[in-house]
């Protein structure tokens, strides 16, 4: 039980980290959250996954800057009165977006080989769970990293701009880029659905008897 306790309690503390002090990560811990990502379960054990290092700062910027592109076209679909648009519009013209990227020293960008997975067909879901395997790693390290997800196919442009930055071929599909650092910030826990929300037994929203 102990071991399970410490596991669990790594899982709710766990935080998505956006704001990065400049710190160099020592490479035994990224060769340690590689290792969690090489042992992630993968459909038929077919490990499509593939893994990009960057450290460059100008590649990092250059990452930040087609992130920024992206987040700034999203606005347009969002609706104008709310919270969220308010708040995406001020992190936009604050460079909010691209900042993540120049601030953490390092990003790991997670790419898939679809040919590799089980049938070509279960690349996404086995990219995430390798995710979060880093981002478990990453958290017990005391570092900090967050998901941002690159599999976008309503932005073609920047995406091929990315792949082009990073020499990517055009059958490996980006899915994801991780920041990683130290973390400069310490966000509030995030809301959770109760568990009665979420959880059926036997059939659909039948709730426990």
């Amino acid at each position: 039980m102990e071991k399970s306790a410490s596991l669990l309690e790594l899982m709710k503390t766990r935080r998505s980290i956006r704001r990065f002090k400049t710190e160099t990560v020592p490479k035994e811990y990224i060769d340690m959250i590689l290792e969690a990502a090489r042992w992630a379960p993968s459909a038929g054990n077919r490990q499509p996954w593939r893994f990009i290092i960057v450290k460059e700062a100008n590649v990092r910027r250059k990452i930040g800057e087609i992130y920024q592109k992206i987040r700034k076209a999203e606005l347009d679909r969002v609706q104008k009165d709310t919270p969220y648009y308010k708040a995406l519009s001020e992190r936009i013209k604050a460079d909010f977006y691209k900042g993540i990227f120049t601030a953490a020293p390092c990003s790991i960008v997670v790419c898939a080989n679809k040919a590799e997975s089980f049938r070509e067909r279960t690349y996404v879901l086995d990219c995430a769970v390798a995710i979060q395997n880093m981002l478990l790693m990453a958290h017990s390290l005391g570092l900090g990293s967050t998901y941002i997800n690159f599999d976008r196919p309503e932005h073609q442009q920047e995406l091929k701009q990315l792949k082009s930055l990073l020499e990517v071929p055009d059958d490996i599909a980006i899915q994801a880029v991780l920041p990683l650092g130290y973390s400069d910030e310490k966000p509030t826990p995030p809301p959770r659905k109760d568990s009665h929300e979420i959880v059926f037994y036997e059939k659909y929203r039948q709730p426990k008897h």
